[in-house]
């Protein structure tokens, strides 16, 4: 199950997983009330699990012209994360929390970075990035024949993670 991504009013052929699903509903502010993520990661060549709670996200767009694109977006998603487990009993470290927070934050990006890349090569503006350039960038607006150039601008979502809570570790 996942999510199905339109080109207007007709079905792309193209989908996100769940997991992408999630990081789409985070970069277009609209996490839900729970949202639990669960990853594998590697720190010095130890093997983890981590499970968290996205207890905030907030994402905000920042457009400007760009010679070669057209426009240049920048996402900067800020996301607070509570731990609900961990498989080593370690988490007490700063240092440990750190590089999970690092780990949670690269996962994160390269997951954001690879929904953009669907969303434009559906040419499904779920983000609404057409919506604030017409509004607040009507100069950029005028330039770009939207249907078209949509595809090709350059969007670059940035992704920052805080733990904020470390909860149950197992």
């Amino acid at each position: 199950m996942g999510t199905a991504l339109f080109n207007e009013d007709k079905f792309s052929g193209i989908t996100l997983n769940p997991e992408e699903s999630k990081v789409l509903l985070l970069l277009g502010n609209q996490k839900d009330k729970y949202m639990i993520m669960s990853h594998k990661i590697t720190i010095h060549d130890q093997k983890y699990v981590v499970s968290y709670d996205v207890s905030g996200a907030k994402a905000k767009m920042d457009v400007k012209s760009d010679a070669m694109h057209g426009a240049k977006v920048t996402i900067p998603l800020h996301v607070k994360v509570s731990i609900n487990e961990f498989t080593k009993n370690e988490m007490s470290s700063p240092a440990l929390t750190k590089k999970v927070q690092e780990e949670i934050e690269k996962i994160l990006q390269k997951k954001a970075e690879k929904v953009v890349g669907k969303l434009q090569k559906a040419n499904c503006d779920f983000l609404e990035i057409g919506r604030e350039a017409a509004a607040y960038h009507p100069s950029i607006w005028k330039r770009l024949k939207w249907r078209q150039d949509y595809k090709n601008i350059s969007i670059n979502p940035k992704v920052q993670v805080e733990i904020i809570h470390r909860g149950i570790i197992t």
